[in-house]
Parts: C-alpha cells; structure tokens; sequence
C-alpha cells in the first residue's frame, strides 16, 4: 500500500490504467496494452512498486501495420521500455487501414504488456471492484 503522497498517486494512476486498459478477461494473467509508451512505463514502474514484479519478469506482444518497418517498432519499444527483444513474442501484423482510427494514431504500433501470475491479476481486479 502507498505509503505517502507520490506512491499513493502512482497507486491510484497505476489502478486507473488496468481499469481503462486492461484486458481483465483472461484470469490468469496481467495484460495492458497500449501504443503510449509513457503510459506502459507508469504501468510498469506501479507493477515493480507494489507488486515487486521485476521489468525482466514481464513479457511483451507487438501488433503493428503492414507499412510499419517491424524492426524500427522493436527498435523504438526496446528503447523507450529499457526492455530486451527477447522479452518481445512474435508481433502482430494487421493490414494497413484495417482497424480504422488506430492505424492513424500509432507510428509504432500497439505494445500489449503481459505478466502471468493469476494472484497479482485477481488483487488488481479486486482494487477496481471495490471502489
């Protein structure tokens, strides 16, 4: 639990984001996705502070365009997440213009974050559920 002022704002930002972001179906694992890179790092940095999961722990799936170089989106997801490319599935790839609005919004496609552990998973939904 927060302990001050900072941790309780990282806290309430780090709930909202699987609130708004999360997949919850899936009971067994942590999944958030989005294609703001800055959003994923506050995700990551509350999933480390309050559940002290290691960054090294999490995987990651990319969903990119076809006219989205794979290899500049890896390389801007590694960059910007401080991840390794091993931690990265095999990406995704849809066909331009197929998925409407997305395909204009992201330059380097969409980073989903997932964590396997059905225990953190079920706490996090817990916290959205009693609010």
């Amino acid at each position: 639990m927060p302990k001050n002022i900072k941790e309780a704002q990282l806290f309430g930002l780090g709930i909202g984001l699987y609130w708004g972001e999360g997949n919850k179906a899936n009971k067994n694992t942590v999944r958030l996705g989005n294609s703001d890179a800055n959003l994923l790092k506050i995700f990551i940095k509350f999933l480390n502070k309050f559940f002290k999961i290691k960054k090294s722990d999490l995987k990651f799936h990319l969903h990119v365009f076809t006219d989205i170089k794979i290899s500049d989106a890896k390389k801007y997801w590694i960059k910007e997440l401080g991840i390794k490319e091993k931690q990265i599935y095999k990406p995704l790839i849809s066909k331009s213009g197929s998925i409407g609005m997305y395909r204009r919004k992201s330059k380097y496609g969409v980073m989903t974050l997932y964590y396997g552990n059905t225990k953190v998973r079920n706490k996090l939904v817990h916290l959205i559920e009693s609010k």
